[in-house]
């Protein structure tokens, strides 16, 4: 109760929040992994099926709210586990 009729947690009704606990974004190396094999924002977020302004905020730790199917898509363009790329 108290909640707008039809509003569901988690949905489009509510803020995005951070990705991990404690109200900050949890950090990364996406952008440090690109630029070392030297592929651009623009193919990378091709490759993996998001814009490259979501791709841009994910590198600069803004926030943003990635799925984990953006996460393993990620993962597996530098064939690294997604815990190389996203740091608690």
């Amino acid at each position: 109760m108290g909640s707008a009729p039809g509003a569901h947690p988690g949905t489009a009704d509510t803020p995005s929040k951070p990705l991990n606990e404690g109200g900050e974004q949890m950090k990364n190396r996406l952008k440090e992994l690109r630029i070392e094999r030297g592929i651009s924002q623009e193919e990378l977020a091709e490759l993996c099926g998001i814009s490259r302004a979501t791709l841009s905020k994910i590198e600069n730790n803004e926030e943003v709210n990635v799925n984990t199917r953006t996460i393993a898509k990620l993962a597996d363009a530098f064939n690294v586990n997604p815990s190389e790329i996203f740091l608690l």
